[in-house]
């Protein structure tokens, strides 16, 4: 079974002439394509999503909002400062999932065992720069703060620990995937040129 995460990276515009490909896909924050789902769990993305009635998709949002709708059809734990994982060099106590993390932690537990990404930066470009960072209200200029680039290698770390089936990362043309994913057996990137 495929399942197609579709982050918030400038690389998801490449999602745009696949959006035809087999298999279920989730939008994560914002819906722009035609998603099967949408997942959410930080508070200001599931109140974006709550306003606009979820667009009338199903959602999952994290467990850790009481909020009732017809559209919610799941929960699923954001593990904020605290992860099930014990990594070399990271203190679980300390680190957190992001919304791409989660969705991947889903997509396995529905059984999921192929997956592709789109518009998962991190893995090729080094930034945590997203579409989605308006809803936040982060700027440009948040993201190249020190303690963004912090977190942000600690993503990388529990990214590179969590993949365990065939994960596609979808790229633009000449990029190249960045260490550590790079090393992981599951993962392959694919170039896309403009089309």
């Amino acid at each position: 079974m495929i399942c197609h995460l579709i982050g918030n990276g400038h690389s998801r515009d490449l999602f745009e002439s696949h959006q035809s490909e087999e298999g279920f896909k989730i939008c994560l924050n914002l819906h722009s394509y035609d998603c099967d789902l949408l997942l959410a769990v930080d508070d200001p993305a599931i109140d974006y999503l709550l306003e606009r009635d979820f667009y009338g998709k199903n959602v999952v949002i994290s467990d850790h909002r009481e909020l009732e709708h017809e559209k919610i059809v799941g929960r699923i734990r954001r593990f904020r400062k605290g992860i099930p994982y014990d990594i070399d060099g990271l203190n679980p106590k300390y680190a957190s999932f992001n919304v791409g993390h989660c969705a991947y932690r889903y997509a396995r537990r529905e059984g999921y065992e192929e997956i592709h990404l789109w518009g998962f930066d991190l893995f090729f470009d080094r930034t945590l720069i997203s579409l989605s960072d308006p809803i936040f209200g982060h700027t440009p200029e948040d993201k190249r703060q020190p303690d963004l680039i912090r977190r942000m290698e600690k993503y990388r770390q529990i990214w590179e620990h969590m993949i365990d089936v065939p994960t596609f990362v979808h790229m633009p043309v000449k990029e190249k995937l960045k260490p550590p994913i790079d090393k992981n057996k599951h993962v392959k990137g694919i170039n896309h040129g403009p089309r």
